[in-house]
């Protein structure tokens, strides 16, 4: 069953590639295209989608209504340069505790569908950020693309995102698989 999924979201996949490279409209949701008055650069800014979710097994029993770590990525463009912003919720009050935060440097893994797979590294410290109402944490890891990791993401989709946190490593598997091939049209065009 999970092969016959996995090869339904392949071909789903290509299709969108196709659809791309030959010009059928796919949307795009810009959140920005202009110049950046703060840094006086042109900067090109797409809406954030979802790209995971995810609940260790041993917490799935109690977190029946929500994930344990939700996650939004956008692409935005800048100074000839191609960054990945994503948004990470941790639905609860203790993240700080388990996960601690995503320092600067630290590497984010990027797993393809063919095998392949890159590292990149998170921008800048991404320390937690308590929602009002304390029941979950949010962070914002930043990271560039380089010309090569954007063809890889161009040939192939993307699998998965290995995160290392101040306590741990988790990858989390993306279901939204075809992000990268549409943020990049969007960016690219």
């Amino acid at each position: 069953m999970y092969k016959i999924l996995l090869t339904l979201l392949v071909l789903l996949g290509f299709s969108m590639q196709i659809k791309a490279q030959n010009g059928v409209n796919i949307p795009c949701d810009i959140k920005f295209d202009g110049t950046d008055q703060t840094i006086n650069q042109y900067v090109k800014e797409l809406e954030a989608e979802p790209l995971f979710t995810f609940t260790p097994d041993l917490f799935k029993s109690m977190l029946v209504d929500y994930p344990l770590v939700e996650g939004k990525g956008a692409l935005l463009t800048t100074g000839g340069y191609v960054y990945l912003e994503m948004n990470l919720k941790v639905n609860s009050s203790r993240a700080r505790k388990d996960y601690g935060y995503v320092e600067r440097g630290s590497l984010i893994k990027f797993f393809l569908m063919d095998g392949s797979s890159f590292y990149s590294n998170n921008i800048s410290n991404s320390l937690p950020k308590m929602s009002e109402d304390r029941q979950s944490t949010h962070y914002v890891v930043s990271c560039s693309l380089d010309k090569e990791e954007i063809k890889l993401m161009n040939k192939s989709y993307i699998d998965k995102i290995g995160v290392i946190w101040t306590k741990g490593y988790e990858e989390y598997e993306i279901y939204n698989v075809d992000f990268f091939v549409n943020q990049l049209y969007c960016i690219q065009n």
